[in-house]
């Protein structure tokens, strides 16, 4: 097997994989993940995630150190009932490293620190992502079934996610990417909540709602959602990011999250992992 084929195609720090069948109640904790990924352009688009949970059922990733990966540093795909919380991850997919391959934004075409994504006819149901602090890389959370190319129809969609609390920041392109069902377009998805999270000053295209475009403003982006999502809009006054991402005294964040059965450490509780 060479580069860029077979087993090469699909690498990462840490990945657990049902192979087409779903695992059930893996959990990765606790881990330093960083430096995955072979050199920039070569044919894959999946080499060098950093935490990688394929086709499962209600995995945990929760208090992880993620960075400097070639792509995405934290990737939930086609699977459900997954729970994120309480990761750091800076510093991955920080660039587009084959652009001939690129149609969306996908692995290899951006993917963020922290990705949801299905397709291939597998659904992702119930995914939640709470309290994670993420910054640098193209994007800070990428959402999306996996471009229309392999969507296929109903049971790929992505239904009953819920991002909250979570901070983006530092980001080069956006500090959001909502697409294909992750927009509740009811096509690919539907039933998807995001509510108390920091996305830093708007600006232009500073998140991408895939019916509406690259938006510009905080209150765009709630006419586009169809509600407001209470984000927290002003600087959450982290430490020293990306080493150091705990809020300083006096931050805004401090308080401001939704409190989550089971997952909220305070009430109400911070906005990010530290």
């Amino acid at each position: 097997t060479s580069l860029g084929t077979g087993d090469f195609n699909y690498t990462a720090g840490i990945r657990a994989t049902g192979g087409g069948t779903n695992n059930s109640g893996v959990v990765i904790s606790g881990n330093v993940v960083f430096g995955n990924g072979a050199t920039p352009g070569l044919l894959a688009k999946t080499q060098g995630v950093g935490i990688w949970a394929d086709s499962c059922m209600s995995p945990t990733i929760s208090n992880n150190l993620v960075y400097s990966n070639l792509q995405t540093g934290i990737l939930v795909e086609k699977s459900s009932n997954s729970v994120t919380t309480y990761n750091v991850a800076y510093g991955n997919a920080a660039v587009n490293y084959n652009a001939s391959i690129c149609t969306t934004e996908d692995l290899g075409c951006g993917g963020g620190n922290i990705m949801l994504r299905t397709g291939e006819g597998r659904p992702a149901d119930g995914d939640v992502f709470y309290n994670n602090t993420v910054y640098g890389g193209q994007q800070g959370f990428v959402c999306s079934n996996n471009g229309v190319s392999e969507s296929t129809g109903p049971t790929s969609k992505i239904t009953n996610s819920k991002f909250a609390n979570n901070i983006a920041l530092g980001y080069s392109v956006e500090a959001f990417y909502f697409a294909y069902g992750c927009d509740n377009d009811t096509t690919n998805g539907s039933g998807n909540v995001y509510a108390n999270n920091v996305f830093g000053a708007h600006g232009t295209g500073f998140v991408f709602w895939e019916s509406a475009g690259s938006l510009n403003t905080y209150s765009a982006l709630d006419t586009a959602y169809g509600s407001a999502m209470s984000n927290l809009q002003s600087d959450p006054l982290l430490t020293s990011p990306p080493a150091n991402v705990t809020l300083q005294a006096g931050s805004p964040a401090i308080g401001a999250g939704v409190y989550i059965p089971g997952v909220s450490t305070g009430t109400p509780p911070n906005i990010g992992a530290q």
